[in-house]
């Protein structure tokens, strides 16, 4: 086989994007709906991939991807009374240049793969993954937090953005098929994901939208409460078997 190699890159911007989101109040005691309105972001990046033949049909791969996607504005929100509409608040989220969450913008994949003669293959590959950051509560990040008892360092714990531990997992599959009467192809393929067991991957997760009041301060303050967050599975299997007619 022949190596073979490809690098591209990527420039998007996206504009005026909207979002609701309808939660329980914890400071004005009711249900809400907080609507954003004027949401840009900006993603750009690189992404190269080659495939190395080794021996006969026996091939490295890699790939890595290279991206930063940020959020581009500050937008405007509206926060109202769920049913009533009636006006809690309302004025800007400082987004901008904060990071857009739940997808990796760092990712490193490389593996081998072979396929023999009689229709058997065989993969393995190691994948790492980097770069990524947990949703983020708007309010936090908006003038509803800056009471007369708050101070900077309450406010930058408050606005701090979460960003996940980096990561990596081995996976590997295997693989045959038969033809039958060169009409018919019977086969199967087994694939392993996440073989060391690591339950402790962060795939994505929030903060929670409530908001309460530091009871250990003798001026108003907020506190978050905890932030929610997804995991890998452990070792999963996946079976297939198959027939073509």
């Amino acid at each position: 086989g022949d190596l073979k190699a490809r690098v591209s890159g990527y420039y998007t911007r996206i504009y005026d994007q909207s979002k609701v989101i309808s939660y329980y109040d914890d400071v004005a005691s009711t249900y809400t709906n907080f609507a954003m309105s004027g949401i840009d972001k900006l993603h750009f990046g690189l992404e190269a991939a080659v495939s190395i033949p080794l021996y006969k049909t026996l091939f490295l791969n890699g790939a890595v991807s290279w991206g930063q996607y940020t959020y581009d504005s500050n937008p405007y929100y509206v926060q109202t009374q769920d049913n009533s509409q009636l006006l809690i608040s309302s004025g800007r989220v400082y987004w901008k240049d904060f990071r857009v969450e739940s997808t990796p913008q760092t990712a490193v994949n490389v593996g081998l793969s072979y396929r023999s003669n009689n229709n058997i293959y065989l993969s393995a590959d190691f994948n790492y993954y980097n770069n990524m950051y947990l949703s983020m509560n708007p309010i936090y990040r908006s003038d509803a937090v800056l009471t007369a008892g708050a101070t900077p360092a309450s406010i930058a714990e408050l606005r701090h953005q979460e960003k996940f531990d980096s990561a990596y997992t081995l996976n590997a599959s295997v693989g045959k098929n038969w033809y039958i009467h060169r009409k018919y192809t019977l086969g199967f393929s087994l694939e392993v994901k996440n073989i060391l067991n690591n339950q402790d991957i962060r795939t994505g997760g929030y903060e929670q939208m409530r908001l309460r009041e530091n009871e250990e301060t003798t001026s108003t303050t907020y506190e978050k409460f905890d932030s929610k967050y997804f995991y890998m599975f452990g070792t999963t299997y996946y079976l297939n078997v198959y027939f073509r007619f």
